[in-house]
């Protein structure tokens, strides 16, 4: 039996594009949802049973206060209905202070190239957290 996983997908990119990106879109305006991302990985399907929810599909640049803890708040039920979870999201102090909940999350700190730029210049390595209710 494959283990239940729930992928959620904000549609965050940075400055000048995401993977969430598609044909047709304009600008940089996310347009892949948390199953056409899931969908392009078709290995996971073989070993993980994968529910898909689309929680915005919204510019870096648009999210709010508001949508982290929108996200957060997400989160949080899914972890109290026993969902193991593993998010990734911008290392900043807000975000540290909402995943923080003492032995319920582990912050593990990583560095995700942004390859996708317009810029050359703004090609290179930014600093993430991995957010996991386990290991």
């Amino acid at each position: 039996m494959r283990p239940p996983v729930a992928a959620h997908a904000l549609g965050r990119h940075h400055r000048d594009g995401c993977i969430a990106m598609g044909p047709g879109a304009r600008g940089v305006t996310p347009s892949l949802g948390a199953a056409a991302l899931v969908e392009a990985v078709p290995q996971l399907s073989e070993i993980v049973a994968i529910a898909t929810r689309t929680f915005r599909l919204i510019p870096s640049p648009e999210i709010t206060i508001p949508d982290l803890f929108a996200l957060a708040g997400t989160v949080e039920r899914a972890v109290a209905a026993g969902a193991r979870v593993m998010l990734s999201n911008a290392d900043t102090p807000l975000v540290r202070r909402l995943y923080r909940g003492g032995n319920r999350y582990a912050l593990h700190e990583a560095t995700a190239p942004r390859l996708i730029n317009s810029r050359a210049a703004g090609r290179r390595a930014v600093a993430e957290l991995i957010i996991a209710t386990y290991g």
